[in-house]
């Protein structure tokens, strides 16, 4: 659970954001996959 809240949004919100996020890394870092998704917990950062 990332917020105490009642959700304010589409329960993707995260899933679009860590695209989006991953669209820009990928601009300025070609082959780079910083971002990895770890099946049933969430998202890991590497380096």
């Amino acid at each position: 659970k990332i917020w105490n809240e009642p959700r304010a949004g589409s329960n993707k919100t995260v899933m679009v954001h860590i695209s989006n996020l991953r669209d820009k890394i990928e601009a300025a870092l070609p082959g780079e996959s910083i971002i990895q998704t770890v099946w049933g917990v969430g998202y890991k950062v590497d380096k």
